[in-house]
């Protein structure tokens, strides 16, 4: 009895599985748009041609998705998507009223991305926690080396500072202002640093390693100039590159929606404003308002059946579940709003194992691509800070890269014999004269710069000193007795004059100053003619000198003259 009941339960398993391989989905071709539940693309198809009834996002939702329980969110929701998708890429922002807004693609796109939290979860990967309130993009925003990137938010007080989602209070990661963000573009394209790392109050939130190693897959980052673009799928830059910017110190982060001339500064060039059409629904009972960003018709018809055929189908195919079709309670209000209420519509089944195939292998050649332009960004931000694009907040521009060579040239001293440091001449003199080996024979044998100054210097030093005048040996000698009075003899003391009775006088005063500047006057002419003759003397000694030379040459012929 057991055997039969193991058998039978062996063939169902199978036929579940050849049921699960005999899946085909039917989808739209070409423009041809074929809904995927009762939902898709609810702000568009919103009408003369349809208006919802009350939604309830558990029955909405599950036609793309599945609930599951999550701790502590409780119910959240599990889109089907294929494997490494992320919110917030299969689509692009613009400008309106309510500040950046997010257009995205998936048909699920309305609700996803403008009401609730997504969270990230290292067993679920992203999912979403449901809400009311409408928000253009929950995001927050990042500012890096010639990049711009976002992430999605969790709900309040909830932050990833430790590696992964988790309440931490009233103070994390998304409280940081935005004091600086837009504020570190230099002149010439260079960059200040700036951001988290340099507030104390939340550096050891974003810089720790767990919160590093789990950024890659919380940043989508594109470079400025695809800003405008309709479609960031294929220009985002995930991975690596996120850790790169947080390591070197370079993100600013705003938990805010940015005005637009900061958006601007940015991605240094115009961003218009986009008008909006705002309706009303009632979802789980409560009024909600559902937004519609006016002339995205078109970049909703060109990207839905791409995004549907490579980033829905498969995952409905390995799940084993089909689309609505033409029969989703909005495929009227579609046909009108996509153009296509006149158009034969177009369609066509594929096989579930073809289109998880295709997904795989277009996944592959996506991966490829995005890391060659991760690579490519970070060695973009590498020769940044090598060339000193990149530095210190407060840093003139190629100051960083002066300090680092200095840092070089420094670390390339031999630590077993440091530079000298600075010492008076006649101290290195003298240990130069000391040395084993040197000395003042070596030092006259030493050959020297034979120029005249140099000789002149040479016989000075070598003539013994002129003796002194009798003037300046009367000058000494006043000079030792107002020294030393007590060693002067009584023959040449001299009683100083008795002031006592004389009244202060300025006029006196000033005659007293008078008589010694004079007296002063004539002292330093004295010694300057002193001087004079001094060098007069020099002058005529080295003159016979040479005289006398240039005789004994004119008497010996043969003798070659001296070499000058």
């Amino acid at each position: 009895m057991k055997l039969i009941k193991s058998f039978a339960m062996v063939l169902a398993i199978m036929a579940l599985c050849a049921s699960a391989q005999a899946v085909s989905l039917t989808i739209g071709s070409g423009n041809y748009y074929v809904s995927v539940g009762d939902h898709d693309y609810l702000p568009y198809a919103y009408g003369p041609g349809y208006q919802p009834g009350p939604i309830n996002f558990q029955v909405a939702m599950g036609d793309y998705g599945q609930w599951t329980q999550m701790q502590p969110f409780g119910q959240v929701w599990q889109p089907y998507v294929a494997q490494g998708w992320r919110p917030y890429t299969e689509g692009h922002w613009v400008y309106t009223q309510y500040g950046p807004t997010w257009v995205g693609y998936e048909p699920w796109a309305w609700a996803g991305y403008h009401y609730g939290n997504w969270v990230f979860s290292q067993q679920l990967g992203w999912v979403w926690i449901p809400g009311n309130t409408y928000t253009p993009g929950n995001v927050a925003w990042a500012q890096g080396y010639n990049s711009i990137g976002w992430m999605p938010m969790p709900p309040a007080g909830y932050d990833y500072s430790r590696g992964y989602i988790a309440y931490v209070g009233p103070q994390n990661q998304f409280t940081i202002g935005n004091s600086d963000f837009s504020v570190g573009i230099g002149v010439g394209g260079g960059y200040y640093q700036g951001g988290p790392y340099y507030d104390p109050r939340y550096r050891d939130m974003y810089y720790n390693q767990n919160y590093i190693n789990a950024a890659g897959n919380l940043w989508t980052f594109i470079e400025p100039n695809y800003f405008t673009s309709d479609n960031y799928a294929d220009y985002y830059i995930d991975g690596n590159y996120a850790q790169q910017m947080f390591n070197q110190h370079i993100v600013r982060i705003s938990t805010q929606p940015l005005d637009r001339v900061v958006v601007e500064r940015i991605v240094r060039q115009p961003v218009p404003v986009r008008q909006v059409e705002v309706n009303q629904i009632n979802v789980d009972g409560r009024p909600t308002r559902l937004v519609r960003v006016q002339g995205e018709e078109q970049d909703v018809r060109k990207n839905a059946n791409r995004v549907v055929r490579e980033v829905i189908a498969p995952a409905f195919a390995e799940k084993g579940r089909s689309f609505k079709g033409p029969q989703g309670k909005n495929q009227a209000g579609l046909n009108r709003v996509l153009n296509q209420g006149e158009t034969t519509p177009k369609v066509e089944t594929v096989d579930s194992d073809q289109l998880v195939r295709q997904a795989r292998q277009m996944k592959e050649r996506e991966d490829q691509r995005r890391s060659e332009v991760r690579q490519k960004k970070i060695q973009e931000v590498d020769t940044a800070v090598k060339e000193g694009k990149i530095r210190q907040p407060n840093t003139p521009p190629g100051q960083l890269k002066k300090e680092e060579d200095t840092r070089k040239r420094n670390s390339q001293v031999n630590p077993q014999n440091p530079p000298e440091p600075n010492r008076p001449d006649t101290e290195r003199q003298q240990q130069e004269q000391n040395k084993p080996g040197n000395t003042n024979e070596d030092q006259q044998n030493t050959p020297r710069d034979n120029r005249p100054s140099d000789r002149r210097t040479n016989e000075n030093m070598n003539r013994p000193p002129n003796p002194p005048t009798e003037e300046q040996q009367k000058d000494q000698q006043n000079n030792r007795d107002k020294n030393h009075p007590e060693q002067v003899p009584p023959d040449r003391q001299v009683t100083p004059p008795d002031h006592s009775n004389m009244q202060p006088d300025s006029d006196q005063h000033q005659n007293q100053r008078d008589e010694n500047a004079v007296k002063k006057d004539t002292d330093q002419n004295k010694n300057a003619n002193a001087n004079d003759k001094n060098q007069s003397d020099k002058d005529k000694a080295k003159k016979k000198k040479n005289n006398k030379k240039d005789k004994n040459n004119n008497d010996n012929p043969d003798q070659p003259p001296p070499e000058r």
